[in-house]
């Protein structure tokens, strides 16, 4: 956390110090006295080229051109010109200077971005960064173009006169602010992403139902779930069915979970073993012996229908012998009826 707002301050003291160097750059001539290239000649004369503008300088008396976006200037308007043929006459063109205008666009995002950067916000932040990384493509654009369009301001302006005229072309202060605004604005951009705050991670449940913390739902899937996302893209592919698929997913689960399960499995049969164990010798214990265990339900049929035989061959000699008595006695009233139709 100290560490974050250290280089926040780091980067909004960077972001500053762009500001005032490409704002300095804004204000040259001829506004201010800040310049983008600087002429002497031998009589004392002094040409300042700035963003907008230009001023020459002689005896004492300052003559600036209007400030415009885009400004032309021809070295025959030029007190001290002296004809050096085939030289060029245009010190500079108003299409190009007019390309300076790059300087106020790095400006407005450098400051835009380092009021970003006062919000201590991971969203702020990076709206801090777009904002910044504006300005160093501005900034790198405005460099460019005025090291193109100055160098060769320089370049015309000692060929346009003779040898014998003294003339000293230099590159001015805002040349070297613009280096050092870059310089300072990539500085900002590079303490920003320091200060930037990591994502918030997120709570995902994946397909197994268990709790994992990730910044999308991909990132925090596991391993498994990868694989039958490959399954279901080869599914696509070829055109396969999804029962196959199924398949192939059930069978690729994670190993882990897979050893976890095997291992609780073979715990609960050994548990299972053991108590089939204890079970039967409990069994064994409370078992009657066969003296005193109760008759079968077919040993008591067979008893009962050896009794009942017992019984049948008690009875059937009485039977017989009943069957007799009354027999003879039949026999007995058929005679004396007989006797009795006789007489």
């Amino acid at each position: 956390m100290i560490f974050r707002a250290i280089a926040r301050l780091n980067a909004m003291g960077a972001l500053f110090g762009a500001w005032v160097l490409l704002l300095i750059c804004c204000l040259s001539v001829p506004t201010k006295s800040y310049t983008f290239s600087t002429t002497t000649f031998g009589n004392g004369a002094v040409l300042e080229l700035g963003m907008f503008g230009s001023c020459y300088t002689f005896n004492g008396v300052r003559d600036c051109t209007k400030t415009n976006v885009g400004y032309h200037l021809n070295v025959t308007q030029l007190p001290q010109y002296s004809a050096n043929p085939g030289a060029l006459v245009n010190v500079t063109e108003a299409p190009l200077t007019a390309a300076l205008i790059f300087f106020p666009l790095a400006v407005g995002s450098i400051s835009l971005a380092n009021l970003l950067a006062l919000v201590p916000l991971r969203m702020v932040t990076i709206l801090a960064l777009g904002m910044n990384f504006l300005g160093i493509g501005a900034a790198a654009i405005s460099f460019g173009l005025s090291l193109i369009i100055f160098i060769r301001a320089n370049a015309v302006l000692k060929l346009s006169f003779n040898p014998s005229t003294f003339v000293d072309p230099v590159l001015g202060t805002c040349m070297w602010f613009t280096a050092a605004a870059l310089v300072s604005s990539v500085g900002g951009f590079l303490f920003l992403l320091l200060a930037l705050e990591p994502a918030k991670l997120k709570a995902v449940v994946d397909d197994f139902g268990t709790t994992v913390y990730g910044a999308s739902y991909a990132a925090a899937l596991p391993a498994a779930d990868n694989r039958l996302r490959e399954l279901e893209r080869e599914k696509s592919r070829s055109g396969s069915s999804h029962g196959a698929v199924a398949g192939k997913r059930d069978r690729n689960i994670d190993s882990d979970r897979m050893s976890s399960y095997s291992a609780s499995r073979s715990n609960r049969n050994s548990h299972r073993s053991a108590r089939s164990e204890y079970d039967d010798e409990e069994e064994e214990v409370r078992r009657p012996s066969k003296a005193s265990r109760p008759a079968s339900r077919s040993s008591r049929r067979y008893q009962e229908n050896a009794e009942d035989e017992s019984e049948e061959e008690e009875v059937a000699p009485r039977r017989k012998k009943s069957s007799r008595s009354r027999k003879s006695a039949r026999n007995a009233d058929d005679e004396v009826d007989f006797a009795g139709r006789s007489v």
